[in-house]
This record gives C-alpha cells, sequence and structure tokens, in this order.
C-alpha cells in the first residue's frame, strides 16, 4: 500500500532529471560565455572615447557574415549574410534560432 502512494512522487522525480540536466549544461553554457565576453577583444580599438566617434550620416552594411570559433566538442555559430543601413541614434538587436 505504502508503494503505491510513493508512485505518484516518484514518477515526478524521475521526470524532472532530464530538465535538471539540460539546465546545469544551459548554466555551463552561460558561465563559458561570460568568462570569454568578460575581457574585450584583443582586435578592438578602445583607444577612442566613445564622446569622440560621431555619425553624421549612416553606416551600410551589405553582405555581413560572421563567424565564431569553434568551441571544443561545438558547432560554430554563423551570423548573416546581413544587409542593413544604422542611422545615427538608432539601437539595433540582431535575434532569431540558431539553425
Amino acid at each position: 500500500m505504502v508503494l503505491l502512494f510513493l508512485k505518484g512522487p516518484m514518477e515526478q522525480i524521475i521526470e524532472t532529471l532530464p530538465g535538471i540536466g539540460r539546465a546545469k549544461v544551459a548554466f555551463q553554457r552561460i558561465k563559458d560565455l561570460s568568462v570569454r565576453f568578460a575581457s574585450p577583444e584583443a582586435y578592438l580599438n578602445l583607444a577612442l572615447e566613445p564622446s569622440m566617434i560621431s555619425l553624421n550620416e549612416s553606416i551600410q552594411l551589405v553582405g555581413v557574415r560572421y563567424a565564431s570559433n569553434v568551441p571544443e566538442g561545438g558547432e560554430a555559430f554563423v551570423l548573416g549574410p546581413i544587409d542593413l543601413i544604422l542611422k545615427p541614434g538608432e539601437l539595433v538587436f540582431v535575434v532569431g534560432l540558431r539553425v
């Protein structure tokens, strides 16, 4: 009789375990990205103050592509090609699925 009452909670615990495993992997990836982006990229020119940079017209990007370095056991992230015109004062986010 006791086993009958334990069956439901035990099934819930067992069904939850895969989700916990996926969450652990996701948190590890977030941690890895945090470490990776903690310091600026070596090739960026950070010598100019942001106030010294001015944009009078616009920036046009045509066929721009980006590919990240391949992490161990992973796949490279590839973005593009992108055609885009950026105007002063605009804030642009690139969002979407990783396919």
